[in-house]
């Protein structure tokens, strides 16, 4: 029997499936194989992870997520700083969050980055791109108001605190082009009604529905493309966003809005952190 073996099971929304499994690749990859992964579906989550991205794994069933764990010489959560590879043992992980893994692991963002979006969610980005972000700086806001998301996001971030932030970041960019993601069509309304000029998709599928992910993912690499993000307070969404694009300032309502260098604006939306120009060619802000 090969003991170079690693499982993860992922649980929760998107973002916290999405941080656990980057880790578990790499961990996978430090030893020399690729997880086994266990994504639950069902009601509360529809899509699999081969319905959204392709990355190298091996999904399994439920029973088999069973199997690995109990034959698991190691089990972990996300504390995994005493982690050390090893070919003679079998690893299983399971938590909803971001892997703390030792010193020398890169950060999990460089794993979603190396991801690519299935086909349909390319068309998505694409289509929506071209239908009035490209070749312009935009400002990416993503309004959670959906009643099923976290109490704490709901609270810290209503949508006021949007339309008062969008508002100063147009000011202090000199832009007034916007990209909206929202859960909610009121919000949406109500964005739209201060900010005419605001690219949004309307249409969207349920939410956690095959579809509904689907749009999100596609809304997720139209806001890493922007120049900056406003996103909502304790959402592991807008970390996504941060992670496919690093050098984006994004805000929400624990951070003062102010900027302190040259802004830039992407190039190709599927690859939001690479080849970004200066969005004006000037010196960096004080």
């Amino acid at each position: 029997m090969n003991d170079r073996h690693v499982a993860v099971s992922v649980m929760s929304g998107l973002g916290n499936r999405i941080r656990t499994l980057c880790g578990a690749i790499q961990v996978a990859d430090s030893v020399g194989t690729i997880p086994d992964l266990y994504w639950p579906v069902g009601r509360a989550f529809e899509p699999k992870l081969s319905d959204l991205w392709q990355m190298p794994v091996r999904e399994v069933s439920g029973m088999r997520d069973r199997m690995n764990r109990l034959r698991a010489s190691k089990r972990w959560t996300e504390d995994m700083r005493d982690f050390r590879p090893s070919t003679g043992a079998r690893h299983y992980i399971r938590t909803k969050h971001a892997l703390e893994l030792p010193a020398e692991y890169a950060d999990w963002g460089g794993v979603l980055r190396e991801a690519r979006p299935v086909a349909s969610i390319e068309h998505r980005v694409v289509a929506n791109w071209e239908s009035g972000l490209q070749g312009a700086p935009y400002i990416g806001v993503m309004i959670r108001a959906n009643g099923l998301s976290h109490p704490k996001t709901l609270e810290s971030s209503p949508v006021s605190w949007y339309l008062d932030s969008a508002e100063i970041a147009r000011r202090e960019l000199d832009c007034d082009k916007f990209f909206l993601s929202t859960d909610s069509a009121e919000a949406a309304n109500q964005f739209v009604a201060h900010f005419p000029n605001t690219v949004t998709v309307w249409d969207k599928g349920r939410y956690n529905s095959k579809d509904g992910v689907a749009d999100a993912i596609a809304d997720l690499y139209l806001l890493a493309a922007s120049t900056v993000i406003l996103g909502p307070y304790w959402s592991s969404f807008v970390t996504m966003a941060e992670k496919l694009a690093p050098q984006v300032p994004s805000f929400d309502s624990s951070k003062s809005i102010h900027f302190t260098g040259v802004p830039t604006v992407a190039t190709d939306p599927l690859r939001p952190w690479d080849g970004r120009g200066h969005l004006v060619d000037e010196a960096p802000r004080d």
